[in-house]
């Protein structure tokens, strides 16, 4: 099917609320379509979001309508396994999860398995995260690993032995000597993706969409040598010997190992070299502390490295799993709980160039508006022209779209197959959009940047948005709009001027735009704002280069300077000028200030001299305390923590914004750089995580009672 009919015809069938009986045919060859793509071709040309819904709405008409057919998809995946390898049965039919992105589904998931068992006894699940890779089988014959298929279509899958012999932690020999197969899945690291993409940059191929297709593509090459140059891990989860009674009983005969629950299950794979998702594992006694787990999983998304996509729940209780049964499609006993999509479809209706405060310019693609893990999002940084390039992004491209980090939207990939011939190249400006200097390139360096650094509007407007801005001099009511507003009416033109709004109270009032009441708390909020600390005035300026804890060390410096030459508490003037007697040799001895920290920091005093002495005269500049309390402060402010688990009365985010308020930095995974590890209630896989490195961990309470002690 041509892509353009396939995105069009999925896009018509997405806005119907219902699909008549009429559209069955057609939907069924969609998803057969789709299946394709991402199965064979390795090319999605839709979201899985989109594609569960396409799916769930086929499902929902064939039950309507009571339209049934062995060969549709929801009855097992039909497209062939690629071409270009042999292919084998599985032993038995690998199978898909059914999914869900609600909790409503999650409860209806278990009314129906107590429709099915007629019992109204508590029963008990285990969590696991839902691996976002490659499903393959590996099949063991007294003991050695012969064979390896990909899931393929579910009945037959193709053979990738040599290729999945390259793999590291994929054990060629276990201790169990019956034939058996353990299923799992083949996943790449972002730390690998990210090498693998860059070296693909470099030689002008085509990046990777994902680590999910790069690790699909990595298992299918025809030599294994690129296959064992990539570093591939796989997680086993499936071991379908332990789920018929008889051959579990076997297993227990010949291992000693006693399995009956889906803990024990994934145990008895670890004890056989496996790695497993025991890595994420937990268990819920019944529904409500499974619901209860599942929301505060999915508020920390736990971060292991690699993608997943959601977290699988299966019943622990094995005997139970006989007397559930299967689908066609899919176990009775499991559900897959995706989270939020991530990735999501869209079309690049323009690229512009956006000129930030340090003057780097970055093409940044204006979109039609799409809703990604809960927000609207219509523009995405594509980060630099080198990256545009490699990304081959054109004006009028169907694109994925993810939040990095979950926070800043970024295109992804291209989706070159749904062009139409109308779509735009867009390159490098010669000039600053917005002043119109020629724009300059440093050698060796990827980004452009305009030189106007005084005179660039562009640049002044994010200079004055960082300098008011929460993490600068935090000014209430001074915010994007109002600034730009400001300064087209003049009442504006540097930071200095800030502290000269007041003398515009009358025409603010009179223009009827932020009302009186406004009026008067931006203006309170200008005047206590003149009382700052050091660090966080050198925050403010918004200096390249130079962070929250760089400001700190240099705020610090000074201040140790200050009190062994100067009698008499210093004015913002003789701050300033000490300042700009710094060379950038003497401000490379402070510690956290390398030769770019230093530079930066002596080029921007130099520069914008004049400013700053219009600026420094209006604030009360309180230096840091250097006495010993003071310096233990300051060491806190070094540390970093993570947060595990949940706490009573208070929220994650109120316990880092304390943190931070003392100086120190939040990250959101365990490694052996984490200084600390804050553990409440019912805490993740972090709490072991951390054990296992020697990390030190600490209640709440003794948490804040730390940064207490620090603070006075």
């Amino acid at each position: 099917m041509d892509i353009q009919i396939l995105l069009a015809e999925s896009s018509r069938l997405f806005s119907q609320k219902a699909i008549l009986q009429k559209d069955i045919p057609l939907l069924r060859d969609i998803v057969r379509e789709h299946n394709r793509l991402y199965y064979q071709q390795e090319s999605p040309v839709i979201s899985d979001e989109e594609y569960d819904r396409l799916f769930s709405q086929l499902v929902e008409a064939e039950r309507r309508y009571g339209d049934f057919d062995p060969e549709s998809p929801t009855s097992r995946i039909a497209v062939a396994p690629d071409e270009q390898f042999q292919k084998r049965p599985h032993a038995t039919p690998m199978l898909s999860l059914d999914n869900t992105y609600s909790i409503e589904e999650i409860r209806n998931f278990e009314a129906r398995i107590r429709n099915i068992l007629k019992t109204d006894e508590p029963i008990a699940y285990c969590i696991e995260v839902k691996f976002d890779g490659l499903g393959i089988s590996l099949s063991y014959e007294r003991g050695q690993l012969v064979r390896a298929l990909t899931r393929g279509n579910g009945m037959e899958g193709e053979i990738i032995t040599q290729n999945i012999m390259t793999d590291q932690n994929i054990p060629h020999t276990i201790s169990y000597k019956e034939s058996v197969e353990i299923r799992g899945e083949i996943i790449l690291p972002h730390d690998e993706f990210t090498r693998i993409n860059e070296a693909r940059k470099q030689a002008g191929e085509k990046l990777f969409a994902n680590p999910r297709n790069a690790a699909s593509g990595s298992v299918r090459q025809l030599d294994p040598k690129v296959t064992k140059s990539r570093k591939l891990r796989f997680f086993a989860y499936s071991f379908p010997h332990l789920e018929e009674p008889e051959t579990r009983a076997l297993f227990g005969s010949k291992t000693g190992i006693s399995v009956s629950t889906y803990s024990q299950y994934i145990a008895a794979l670890e004890r056989l070299w496996f790695e497993t998702s025991g890595i994420f594992f937990e268990r819920a006694k019944n529904l409500e502390a499974l619901v209860e787990r599942l929301g505060a999983i999915t508020a920390e998304r736990p971060r292991l490295g690699f993608d997943i996509d959601g977290l699988v729940i299966k019943v622990d209780d094995l005997n139970l799993w006989k007397h559930l049964g299967l689908t066609a499609h899919h176990p009775r006993y499991a559900i897959a709980f995706k989270f939020p999509a991530k990735l999501a479809r869209t079309r690049i209706q323009h690229i512009i160039h956006s000129v930030g405060r340090s003057g780097i310019v970055t093409p940044v693609a204006i979109l039609d508006p799409v809703l990604v893990g809960g927000v609207t999002v219509s523009r995405a940084t594509l980060h630099n022209y080198s990256e545009l390039a490699a990304k081959d992004a054109h004006e009028g491209d169907t694109i994925f779209l993810m939040r990095a980090g979950e926070v800043i939207p970024e295109v992804v990939s291209v989706i070159t197959e749904a062009r139409d011939g109308n779509e735009k190249r867009v390159g490098v400006p010669e000039k600053c959009p917005a002043c119109e200097t020629p724009l300059e390139q440093e050698t060796g360096k990827i980004a452009y940047f305009c030189p106007n650094r005084t005179g660039c509007p562009a640049q002044l407007q994010g200079g004055l948005e960082t300098f008011a801005g929460k993490h600068g001099m935090n000014i209430d009511g001074l915010g994007k709009k109002q600034i730009e507003r400001f300064r087209r009416e003049g009442f504006i033109s540097d930071m200095a001027s800030i502290y000269h709004l007041y003398v515009h109270r009358e025409t603010l009032v009179n223009m009827q735009w932020l009302g009186e009441k406004s009026v008067e708390n931006l203006l309170t909020s200008i005047e206590n704002s003149r009382h700052v600390p050091l660090h966080r005035l050198l925050t403010a300026l918004g200096i390249p280069n130079i962070g929250r804890r760089t400001a700190q060390s240099l705020a610090i410096f000074l201040a140790q300077s200050i009190n062994r030459n100067d009698t008499e508490k210093p004015t913002g003037e003789r701050l300033l000028k000490i300042f700009s007697s710094l060379s950038a040799e003497d401000l490379e001895s402070i510690p956290d200030m390398g030769p770019v920290a230093s530079q930066s920091v002596f080029a921007y005093f130099t520069a914008r001299e004049s400013t700053l002495s219009r600026l420094f005269p209006e604030l009360h500049i309180i230096l840091p305390d250097i006495s010993f309390e003071g310096i233990i402060e300051y060491s806190l402010s070094e540390k970093t923590f993570c947060i595990t688990g949940s706490f009573d009365g208070m929220t994650r985010e109120q316990i880092i914004e304390i943190a931070k308020s003392a100086g120190m930095r939040f990250v959101d995974s365990v490694s052996k750089k984490l200084d600390m590890l804050v553990v409440g209630e019912k805490p993740g896989s972090k709490l072991q995580k951390a054990k296992s490195l020697g990390i030190p961990t600490m209640g709440i309470e003794e948490f804040l009672a730390q940064i207490r002690d620090h603070e006075h």
